[in-house]
């Protein structure tokens, strides 16, 4: 199992909204392996896109910009990347210089200054939206002991509340845990020993914001995560 961690940015005054989600989950593109050298090779001095007013725009070139795409206000023509929507996901429309409805996008194509990207590198950065606009997959989850299963939570996406069930072996010290996109710990559903069997744990998110959520259960000096999606 392999679990995610990420930061986000955008240069004024556009922003790019980013959820992240676990390549664990079947997802294999991040941004730093896969989109950063897209931008890379292909955004010139003028940066990858311009501002309406042709002052300061969206500059991808170099390796933290992933952390400079968030904190400004949204406008209505910014390079959105809306986490699993590749077709309403703005970026995606000024790389292919038309929206989802086949209209031409307001102002500049990206790269600004430079050739359109392929069709094929689109849908690379397509495919990377589609399984959640991951920043970096780290490989620090190791698999549960045998016998031990952690179940997708149901239903999902949920509102809001949502069930997650899990099977422990034998009797060992068990923790669930819940994590925002930042991996920033958000509730501790378990944390004691439990004996053999099949547990459900119920969790209620309406305290919080809609977004995508992470769990993961430890136990046996070994964790799983998985993700659950709250809409509201």
């Amino acid at each position: 199992m392999r679990k995610m961690l990420l930061t986000i940015m955008l240069y004024s005054p556009v922003v790019i909204t980013i959820l992240a989600t676990s390549s664990a989950q079947g997802q294999g593109l991040d941004y730093e392996s896969d989109i950063q050298p897209i931008f890379t090779n292909n955004c010139t001095s003028r940066g990858c896109h311009v501002s309406g007013n042709e002052g300061n725009g969206l500059n991808l070139q170099f390796g933290n910009s992933y952390n400079e795409i968030t904190g400004m206000n949204t406008t209505s023509n910014a390079p959105l990347v809306i986490a699993g929507s590749p077709d309403i996901s703005k970026l995606i429309w000024k790389l292919e210089g038309v929206d989802n409805n086949g209209a031409n996008v307001f102002g500049s194509r990206m790269p600004a200054g430079g050739p359109s990207l392929s069709q094929t590198t689109v849908d690379k950065i397509r495919q990377w939206i589609s399984d959640g606009a991951v920043l970096s997959v780290l490989d620090d989850d190791k698999s549960l002991p045998e016998g031990f299963e952690l179940e997708q939570n149901y239903p999902n996406p949920f509102n809001p509340q949502t069930t997650i069930e899990y099977t422990i072996a034998r009797r060992i010290g068990v923790k669930l845990t819940v994590y925002n996109i930042l991996g920033q710990e958000i509730a501790i559903l378990v944390d004691e020993v439990l004996n053999q069997g099949v547990y459900s744990q119920l969790w209620d998110a309406s305290n919080l914001t809609t977004g995508l959520y992470f769990y993961t259960l430890e136990a046996g000096g070994g964790k799983t995560t998985k993700k659950l999606l709250y809409l509201k």
